[in-house]
């Protein structure tokens, strides 16, 4: 496992495409929930991967459209 910003990350998460919409989760991300939509009526979807903890969110803007994956800020 390599180590970024101080925490490990496996293999499938370190090639997990950041930010491009069309990127689909790795098979070991398992869905956490959705939080509630913002003013302008995009929502996050929050996802865990079950090797090495780590929480990625799923942007989606108000016209439904993924804005892809990143990292959950600490």
């Amino acid at each position: 496992m390599a180590s970024v910003y101080g925490s490990p990350l496996c293999q499938a998460c370190l090639t997990l495409p950041q930010g491009i919409s069309t990127s689909q989760a790795h098979a070991d991300l398992r869905l956490l929930g959705q939080h509630p939509p913002s003013a302008d009526g995009a929502h996050e979807t929050q996802y865990r991967c079950l090797s090495c903890q780590t929480h990625w969110l799923l942007r989606t803007n108000r016209w439904g459209v993924p804005e892809g994956f990143r990292l959950k800020p600490v």
